[in-house]
């Protein structure tokens, strides 16, 4: 239970980082309201819109400050899955109309905001100046230059360059051959999962806060690397200005290229290796 938005009992507000229940019966005493802002009680959930939005910072937080406070304030429930439980990555004409949005572009929720309440996700260019990101290995985890896509040939017969490099085949001459499913137009949500980060710029470009939002089942794989590395090491964002920025990755899956060499075709259901190409997608929510 949050914090209401007036009449503010600064006793709730302990009991709110206590256990999440402004409204417990839970008794404290010697409450300081300094201590509490100076994360001694809990660190301060600084995605509350009101917290967010105080001149103050943490060494001077006003009880005013924690008006509908909520401990565990869910962020990706506020800027992403905003659409009855939902991503907004590809609106149809009932969901623009209802949001105010184009139909079939992706958009988050700028919840902090209040003039823009929504914004369009776009697609950035890594520091190769490349739509998608494909990484080799988990150690190095930088972009590598493409593959041409792999004509099979006979048992036997080396393999040749084939139709270009929107689909690219990976590993190199790999005896079945696997086609990249990510292309310059691919739409978010169109991958085989999608992944949020969460970061925080100050005036000079550094990033001074982050969340890695990815879920287990993609955290766990062998080959997982973070966000925040896939991030840091493949794109540039000092420019971007201070703020509060939502990255989404829409990581691509394989497919058997089929041939002479392979009869098999449809998606590559071997796990790991699939996750290593992917795109980002920027909002900036505040």
């Amino acid at each position: 239970m949050a914090a209401p938005s007036n009449n503010i009992s600064l006793l709730g507000i302990r009991r709110e980082f206590a256990n999440n229940n402004y409204g417990s019966s839970t008794n404290f005493t010697n409450v300081s309201l300094g201590a509490i802002s100076q994360g001694t009680l809990g660190e301060v959930n600084r995605l509350n819109p009101n917290i967010r939005s105080s001149p103050r910072g943490p060494s001077g937080y006003s009880l005013g400050d924690y008006r509908s406070y909520d401990h565990d304030f869910n962020f990706l429930l506020a800027a992403i899955n905003f659409n009855y439980g939902d991503a907004l990555f590809r609106p149809d004409s009932y969901e623009a109309a209802e949001y105010g949005v184009t139909a079939g572009i992706p958009y988050t929720k700028a919840y902090l905001a209040a003039n823009t309440p929504y914004r369009e996700l776009t697609k950035l260019l890594n520091k190769n100046s490349r739509k998608s990101t494909l990484i080799a290995s988990k150690s190095a985890a930088t972009d590598i230059s493409r593959n041409n896509s792999i004509t099979h040939t006979d048992e036997g017969e080396p393999m040749m360059s084939g139709n270009g490099p929107v689909t690219y085949d990976y590993p190199d001459n790999d005896p079945h051959a696997y086609r990249g499913s990510l292309h310059g137009n691919m739409k978010l949500g169109d991958g085989a999962t999608y992944q949020v980060l969460r970061i925080e710029l100050n005036s000079s470009g550094t990033i001074v806060e982050y969340e890695d939002y990815a879920n287990t089942a993609f955290t766990n794989s062998t080959n997982y690397v973070s966000l925040r590395t896939l991030f840091v090491n493949n794109y540039n964002y000092a420019s971007w200005g201070a703020g509060l920025y939502i990255l989404v990755f829409n990581f691509g899956k394989w497919v058997y290229r089929e041939g002479p060499r392979n009869s098999i075709n449809g998606d590559a259901d071997f796990g790991n290796i699939r996750y290593s190409e992917f795109q980002v997608f920027k909002a900036k929510v505040d």
